[in-house]
């Protein structure tokens, strides 16, 4: 699958409000995504590259993404800094932009191993690095994909929707409705990656996410305790437990 689809995807998404539409939208754009693209646009779509655990810092301040941009649409940095003070939002600064660049058809794999190399560079230089590589990157992209990217990297893509949004989608793509969102939930709760989630749902189905359990390095969702009325129905649910005064 090509990046812009995605961007095209996002953009649907941004400007919905329906819980359900969006459901819908990415049920529909995960159904067309091989098991190795929805592990990675399940996270992209959460505006990371991977789950939260593994960590998403790019460390790379935003000041120094508005030479990168003034760059990509021949501004100068004082213009882009205005717009963006303005407008609250680099993406937007792009968005906004005369069009006048065309995507040159990246896939999604493409972008998300760039922006995975990127995240990598560190030490001495790193952020001279970072923007060399952003640029020819966005150099490559159209404005749409562009305003994404940014996004991602400065970590401000919330389009409105949480993980749970994502599970939804997944219970829509495999069968139309919500009818196996718990069963999604439950391997979720017990594997903590939900682009690995999305990827075992999308090549062994249902009875793949119910031989799911417990993997070292991958942590357990923590849950809220539940309410009970006393502490003889907390034992007697619990059985023999300890407790903090």
């Amino acid at each position: 699958m090509h990046f812009i689809d995605l961007a095209q995807l996002l953009q649907m998404l941004e400007i919905t409000s329906s819980r359900l539409e969006m459901t819908r939208l990415l049920a529909d754009f995960f159904s067309k995504a091989t098991a190795h693209e929805l592990a990675i646009i399940s996270n992209l779509v959460l505006g990371i590259l991977r789950p939260p655990y593994q960590g998403n810092q790019f460390n790379f301040a935003e000041k120094n993404l508005v030479s990168v941009v003034a760059d990509y649409l021949a501004m100068s940095e004082k213009e882009v800094s205005a717009r963006s003070k303005k407008l609250g939002d680099l993406g937007l600064v792009v968005a906004e932009a005369e069009s006048g660049k065309r995507s040159k058809n990246l896939t999604i794999i493409n972008v998300y191993d760039e922006l995975c190399e990127i995240q990598k560079i560190s030490g001495t230089g790193s952020q001279e690095e970072k923007a060399s590589r952003v640029l020819k990157l966005l150099a490559q992209c159209s404005h749409v994909e562009a305003k994404f990217i940014l996004r991602i990297i400065l970590g401000t893509l919330r389009l409105g929707f949480s993980d749970m949004t994502v599970i939804d989608a997944f219970s829509w793509m495999e069968t139309g409705d919500k009818s196996i969102r718990d069963a999604i939930e439950d391997a979720y709760n017990k594997c903590a990656d939900i682009g690995y989630i999305g990827s075992i749902l999308k090549k062994e189905g249902i009875k793949g996410l119910e031989a799911i359990d417990i993997r070292v390095g991958i942590p357990i969702r923590p849950a809220a305790a539940e309410r009970m009325p006393t502490p003889k129905a907390i034992i007697d649910k619990l059985g023999p437990c300890v407790a903090q005064p």
